[in-house]
């Protein structure tokens, strides 16, 4: 189900021309492995050419497609994070075709979020959604100043909008995304966009002093 109107999404699509790892996009559809919708694949595109940033930090990294996408956009350091050891291998064999070194952690989230010692201009979360929060948090901790953190599937299918079009298997995840959304747009220190674009994308930011 999309979150956009049908005829737009559609009208979207026919006018990108995807130029970017078709394989892997291919593949994520035959193997029902989720790939970013098209159209939010375009906005990072441009997100990352306007804020360059030199140290990214991926959230789930399933077959290494966002990562990829990032290092073809962008010169940055690129750390990814995946739980999954066999969707890792899958990775870091996708990284090794398209000759990118990017560095890929086989930990979970929570525990890896834990080690670093650097931080990051750029974080992108695309992984267990009922954990976005503790993931959000703990990225903010981690964010270099006029730092971007950015969500995937946020509004996940339009289910999170009522409650009559939750699947009963996602009750916990969509109720979990609602206090994530109410959370992250009423910090007081940083500014957040939702944007209904693919499956709506979150763009936060540090909140600019203007005195």
């Amino acid at each position: 189900m999309n979150i956009n109107y049908n005829h737009i999404v559609d009208y979207l699509n026919n006018i990108y021309i995807d130029e970017d790892f078709i394989e892997l996009r291919n593949y994520g559809i035959e193997n029902n492995i989720p790939i970013m919708k098209l159209e939010t694949k375009e906005f990072l595109k441009t997100l990352i050419s306007i804020s360059k940033p030199k140290n990214i930090l991926e959230i789930g990294t399933a077959i290494g497609y966002s990562s990829l996408l990032f290092s073809k956009y962008s010169n940055a350091n690129i750390t990814t994070i995946e739980k999954s050891k066999d969707i890792s291998e899958i990775a870091k064999a996708n990284f090794s075709k398209y000759n990118k070194k990017i560095n890929l952690i086989n930990m979970d989230a929570k525990k890896a979020l834990n080690n670093f010692n650097q931080g990051f201009d750029f974080v992108f979360i695309d992984a267990n959604k009922s954990q976005y929060e503790y993931y959000f948090n703990e990225s903010l901790k981690l964010l270099n100043e006029n730092g971007l953190i950015v969500c995937d599937n946020i509004l996940f299918r339009g289910e999170i909008t009522n409650d009559d079009l939750i699947n009963r298997r996602h009750i916990t995840m969509v109720k979990n995304l609602r206090k994530f959304l109410s959370h992250i747009t009423n910090l007081d220190d940083y500014v957040t966009s939702i944007i209904p674009i693919g499956d709506g994308i979150s763009l936060t930011t540090r909140r600019v002093d203007e005195r």
